[in-house]
């Protein structure tokens, strides 16, 4: 199975998403562009995200730091992030300590994109 790489940048000063053009890790720039704009940033600007290869169940693609819904077993709607954990892309199951996790790849199809850290994290609170 294969996926496709790719990635978008939270403009740090700018407070604002865009997607990513091209990455050199080597000079550690980033090409960001949107519409008829476009600007190489450095990594220390901005908060990459990387697609996780899957979509939530309205088809829109799921990346790192974004927030999804899903109801739980009571029929609550509840909010968690997306991250990477252990080799594979988990969201966690609430407060619990020690935290718990669910394969991204399980429940995607029956999650609901809310939002990202960024521009949404009081729906974390």
């Amino acid at each position: 199975m294969s996926r496709e790489i790719k990635f978008r940048a939270w403009l740090i000063a700018k407070k604002k998403m865009f997607e990513v053009s091209q990455i050199d890790f080597e000079t550690r720039e980033v090409i960001v562009v949107s519409d008829n704009w476009w600007d190489v940033v450095t990594f220390n600007e901005i908060k990459l995200m990387q697609y996780t290869g899957f979509k939530d169940k309205n088809g829109i693609e799921i990346y790192d730091r974004d927030i999804v819904s899903l109801i739980n077993k009571d029929g609550v709607k509840e909010y968690r992030e997306v991250y990477w954990h252990a080799g594979a892309w988990v969201i966690s199951t609430g407060s619990v300590e020690p935290p718990t996790y669910v394969l991204l790849s399980t429940i995607a199809h029956k999650v609901q994109l809310e939002g990202n850290v960024f521009e949404d994290k009081e729906l974390l609170e």
